[in-house]
């Protein structure tokens, strides 16, 4: 009896194990891109002083974000100490941009900038949730591995960072006006004495 009952049960454990319910797979979430800033023209274009200063603003700027959003205080003044001048001089070439643009206006424009430019990089942090640090974190060892401001400004040029300010690139050749298919007027004929 144990012989017939240990083969039924054996054979009834074999059926199982060929019908038995696979786990779910784990379900992998493509979370979409953070929607684009909203940018808006500047009135005057930069020059490659000017675009490179606002791709270092972007970069301080993320790199501010992402000290604050995951405790990168040590990085980040790391990074200040070592970039120090750099920062400085971007600083320095973004306030005469601002200035050239914008008249009496251009601390407050620069001071308008900076504050949505850190908004929008917030809000995109955000978005990304606890994912944001494991990929914002990273960046700053790349910056501190770069040995000068050189670098540091191609990197940020590279980086590509949204900007709410548009500035167009006053070194691009400007497009040329639109040829007229118009016939031009014939002159009034000129009666001789």
């Amino acid at each position: 009896m144990r012989i017939v009952l240990a083969t039924i049960l054996a054979a009834g454990l074999a059926g199982c194990s060929s019908t038995a319910v696979k786990a779910p797979e784990p379900q992998v979430i493509a979370r979409p891109k953070p929607p684009s800033i909203a940018a808006v023209n500047a009135p005057v274009c930069g020059k490659p002083a000017d675009q490179a200063a606002f791709a270092m603003a972007a970069l301080r700027m993320q790199l501010s974000v992402t000290e604050l959003s995951c405790d990168g205080r040590e990085k980040f003044n790391a990074f200040t100490s070592r970039f120090k001048n750099d920062v400085g001089a971007q600083n320095k070439t973004l306030g005469t941009y601002f200035s050239r643009a914008y008249g009496r206006r251009g601390q407050s424009q620069q001071d308008e900038y900076e504050t949505s430019q850190i908004n929008a990089m917030s809000q995109a942090g955000t978005y990304y949730g606890t994912d944001f640090c494991k990929t914002a974190m990273p960046m700053y060892d790349e910056v501190l591995a770069l040995k000068n401001g050189t670098e540091l400004a191609n990197y940020a040029i590279a980086k590509k960072f949204d900007q709410v300010l548009t500035v167009a690139d006053c070194s691009e050749p400007a497009a040329p006006p639109p040829k007229s298919t118009a016939k031009p007027a014939a002159k009034p004929a000129v009666k001789k004495p």
